[in-house]
């Protein structure tokens, strides 16, 4: 081999050498990229999942809370329902009150009146075609002794489903049944929605 041919071959053992070296370099590379991009499918993978779980358990917590919320509106709408219905109860037990009890009640009404001059009582029909005889004595016994504030009672009835009203001049006073539960609401109220209220952890 003349020193040429030797030279040349020195350099082609060389560059095989070197090819070879640079192809094991070259395929470490690709692994360790072929690695990487496992561990990063991997972790993405695992976020995709836990955002999979994240938004599954909002949807479930936003489930939740929406169906709580619709119960807690039907819990406060059947209890708002009842608490009228209890006052509704107390206003037809005052109205159904018998005869002689319901009249003393009016007189009640009417001793706690600091009325000042005369006046005329305004009954329903249906009062006014029930006056018992004692209350007609009751308020004639009444008018004698204050004289200052006579009561007469009108022969013309007015619309009111119980109680009356009180006319002095141009006043009108309005004692009826519904002007006085609505007149002691908030007092009636308190003790039913305390009552109701209560045991709101239990129905809960």
């Amino acid at each position: 081999m003349t020193g040429l041919e030797s030279i040349i071959k020195k350099i082609e053992d060389e560059a095989a050498i070197t090819s070879i070296e640079r192809l094991k370099a070259a395929e470490k590379k690709v692994e360790e990229i072929n690695e990487e991009a496992r561990k990063e499918e991997a972790k993405l993978r695992l976020e995709g999942e836990k955002a999979r779980e994240d938004l599954l358990q909002n949807s479930k917590k936003q489930a939740d809370s929406t169906a709580l919320v619709a119960k807690k509106n039907r819990i406060l709408e059947a209890k708002q329902k009842l608490i009228l219905e209890v006052i509704l109860q107390a206003k037809e037990s005052i109205l159904l009150l018998p005869e002689e009890e319901y009249f003393e009640l009016i007189l009640k009404l009417l001793a706690t009146l600091d009325l000042g001059h005369d006046g005329v009582l305004c009954f329903n029909q249906r009062d006014l075609k029930r006056l018992p005889d004692e209350f007609i004595e009751a308020l004639k016994s009444r008018n004698e002794q204050r004289t200052e504030s006579k009561l007469t009672i009108a022969k013309e009835p007015v619309n009111i489903t119980g109680g009356f009203l009180l006319e002095q001049g141009y006043i009108t006073h309005n004692l009826s049944i519904e002007a006085l539960f609505e007149e002691k609401r908030d007092q009636l109220l308190e003790p039913i929605a305390s009552l109701l209220f209560a045991a709101e952890g239990e129905i809960n």
